[in-house]
């Protein structure tokens, strides 16, 4: 055996993807529902855990419907968000 060689199993691959992003939303520009299901697409796909969600979902939100955001506490849950929104949409 030569010493200091490494081999590597030939069968390996390496999978890498680009993450599915959310799209930014106004509140206007897009179905609540729409909004939503692509969330929930972006979160499973990323694989994301509840802090993750939070921060994206919180993200993807501009003008009046970031803005709800600001008379809420730090400390939210994604589902206390889509709550919000949903009141917010409708």
């Amino acid at each position: 055996m030569n010493a200091g060689i490494v081999s590597q199993p030939l069968n390996t691959t390496v999978s890498f993807r680009k993450p599915f992003k959310l799209v930014k939303n106004d509140g206007s520009s897009v179905a609540l529902e729409t909004f939503l299901t692509n969330f929930e697409k972006a979160c499973s796909f990323n694989h994301w855990m509840e802090e993750d969600r939070v921060v994206y979902l919180c993200d993807a939100l501009t003008k009046s419907a970031g803005d709800i955001l600001c008379e809420h506490p730090d400390k939210v849950t994604s589902v206390y968000v889509i709550n919000i929104l949903k009141t917010f949409w409708n």
